[in-house]
């Protein structure tokens, strides 16, 4: 099966539009080399090979048989950086530029290893002793995996080692798809050893931990397996309680940052509540100190001064104008707002 991705900004890459500052180039060259160079990877991409080379007689067809022209497109190949010419046992080759970020056609080793890893993945066997050392923890970030889903950072996977080598249950682990990624993005196109240690460099293997984490579904799962285990000198998980609940995937599994600072996974249990105390246990919780008893309106008013003031005791009170016919205040009194109204009514 053919693989080839291209960026969406490909046709607009700097590297195509350069091929216009070339001297032969006219207002068709872009498009004569785009096409040119999008028809040879799409050939890669049926016939993989490990080194990206295109042959001479397949560039020739590309080129509809016209030497001359193929040789100008060749130099706007090589001088726009996508490519370069080369020579290998009398023949010549044309050597796609290999960027993964421009156009991604996967080798042959590379294709070679996607089957492969389809297989391992269908080795029960495999599986059941990778997850029955490891638990549904990936042993790179110490999170919690599911294996239930097929797409995610934290799905479960089993990671390789060394990469692109068939995998067994000595040397695959359980990984998450986030570490996973991002370990064969670093090991890509790297001999097997020297790209194990790129990923280990950014992704550190922690050891099995002495106690895993299974969720209740894995459980369920390994049980199916007790034979299997058996024979391999293993005992299936319990089942879990009833009603526990699997741990959220992502989240730290338990003694994941013990096992950061020692470079070794703890147990993986959960902590338990610590058990209630009998009310006899229970202490009394500490007294606290008595406020003094409030004190009434009557002891809180302050003693009257002997001379009048400016406060409520003195003249603001005294003089308010309600006594006397027009003391203080300069209010009109009862009896002249009655004669001024009999006035006003008009009789």
């Amino acid at each position: 099966m053919s693989w080839k991705k291209e960026s969406d900004t490909v046709a607009f890459d700097p590297r195509v539009l350069a091929v216009v500052e070339h001297s032969r180039a006219d207002e068709r060259s872009v498009n004569e080399v785009w096409g040119f160079f999008s028809r040879i990877t799409s050939h890669l991409a049926q016939h993989p090979t490990n080194d990206h080379r295109v042959s001479f007689a397949v560039c020739l067809s590309v080129a509809g048989n016209d030497r001359e022209q193929l040789e100008t497109l060749w130099q706007q190949c090589e001088f726009a950086g996508l490519g370069h010419v080369v020579t290998s046992g009398g023949r010549r080759w044309f050597q796609v530029v290999a960027d993964a970020d421009f156009v991604h056609v996967k080798t042959a080793d590379e294709l070679a290893f996607e089957r492969q890893r389809k297989r391992d993945n269908s080795n029960t066997e495999m599986c059941v002793l990778i997850r029955m050392r490891d638990g549904d923890v990936c042993r790179y970030c110490v999170h919690v995996v599911w294996f239930g889903i097929k797409q995610g950072d934290k799905r479960g996977t089993y990671d390789h080692r060394p990469p692109g080598q068939p995998g067994s249950a000595e040397t695959s682990v359980v990984a998450c798809g986030a570490c996973n990624s991002g370990r064969g993005a670093l090991s890509r196109g790297l001999p097997p050893e020297q790209g194990l240690a790129a990923a280990d460099e950014r992704y550190p293997l922690m050891p099995a931990p002495p106690e895993p984490y299974w969720s209740p579904s894995t459980r369920d799962w390994l049980g199916k397996y007790s034979e299997l285990l058996a024979r391999n000198g293993l005992t299936a998980p319990p089942p879990a309680p009833q009603g526990e609940q699997a741990l959220p995937k992502g989240t730290p599994a338990p003694g994941a940052a013990a096992a950061r600072q020692s470079g070794g996974a703890q147990p993986a249990t959960r902590k338990r509540r610590s058990p209630r105390q009998s009310p006899a246990e229970t202490k009394p919780p500490p007294t606290r100190e008595k406020t003094p008893p409030r004190q009434s309106p009557a002891e809180r008013k302050p003693p009257k001064a002997d001379s009048s003031g400016t406060g409520r005791d003195g003249t603001g009170l005294a003089g308010s104008g309600r006594e006397g016919p027009g003391a203080g205040s300069g209010r009109r009194s009862p009896a002249r707002r009655r004669r001024r109204g009999r006035r006003g009514g008009g009789s």
